[in-house]
């Protein structure tokens, strides 16, 4: 049971995070998710509909899951992470990372984790190698908005990393 606490509170996980650094990390990244935020992003969203559904529609049949409901989701996290280049990249990282949110506890089932382990790693050293070369925290990203709207400090990168995370898990 100790060592269970320990892991968890060593780390970052906003679910898994008690308080009051729980709380830190919770009402900064509220900040992240403001109504001016989410208006600041409504350009992007229309763009990205309309390239999709022109794609969509340019195709006959159209497969609506593969050119518009999977697509749609990953462009805006891309976006909203900053991520603009590797995005090929970005999202095969992603796909192998959400996949911890569906283990079965079985002997297949755990095979299964290690593309998703491999997937949080590269995604972890990308996120935070962007992170510390000043990348990924431009004026319209949750990262930058993470790092301007800091009260009791800043977050760490990797603080940072796993609210991704949790977006990209939530928005998957």
């Amino acid at each position: 049971e100790e060592a269970v606490r320990s892991f968890r509170d060593e780390l970052p996980v906003l679910l898994t995070t008690d308080a009051p650094r729980h709380t830190r990390m919770r009402k900064q990244a509220m900040l992240a998710s403001t109504r001016g935020a989410l208006d600041s992003w409504q350009p992007m969203v229309d763009h990205l509909a309309r390239k999709l559904v022109a794609d969509m529609l340019a195709q006959s049949p159209a497969e609506v899951v593969s050119t518009l409901a999977v697509p749609m989701p990953m462009g805006m996290i891309a976006h909203i992470l900053g991520i603009d280049q590797d995005q090929a990249a970005f999202r095969r990282w992603s796909n192998d990372t959400v996949r911890v949110a569906d283990v079965n506890i079985s002997k297949s089932g755990l095979r299964e984790l290690v593309p998703a382990f491999m997937g949080f790693r590269h995604m972890h050293a990308f996120f935070t190698e962007k992170l510390s070369k000043g990348e990924l925290l431009g004026q319209d990203t949750v990262p930058g908005r993470l790092a301007r709207h800091t009260e009791d400090g800043r977050l760490s990168y990797d603080e940072m990393f796993f609210i991704a995370v949790l977006m990209l898990t939530a928005g998957n």
